[in-house]
């Protein structure tokens, strides 16, 4: 059982410059948007991490507050139970 070369890779066509510029514009959108959330990830402000913090609190008492379906926390982990 030999490799075989999947069609569209086989019968590619070289990109048109339209397509060349379209995929470049992508990769630097895409560049920038991992930059962003790679900033986001390692902050060291403390005062941003405070404010994520209470926000992820209230974020979890809205979200537990009057659950009919069930008695058990929608985070437990965090909850302590």
């Amino acid at each position: 059982m030999g490799t075989r070369t999947p069609r569209s890779f086989a019968t590619e066509q070289p990109a048109s410059d339209a397509e060349t510029e379209r995929r470049r514009i992508q990769i630097e959108k895409t560049q920038a948007a991992i930059a962003l959330l790679t900033k986001w990830r390692t902050t060291t402000n403390l005062n941003v991490i405070r404010e994520q913090q209470e926000t992820w609190a209230v974020l979890q008492q809205a979200l537990g507050r009057d659950r009919a379906i069930s008695n058990r926390s929608l985070f437990p982990d965090e909850a302590g139970e």
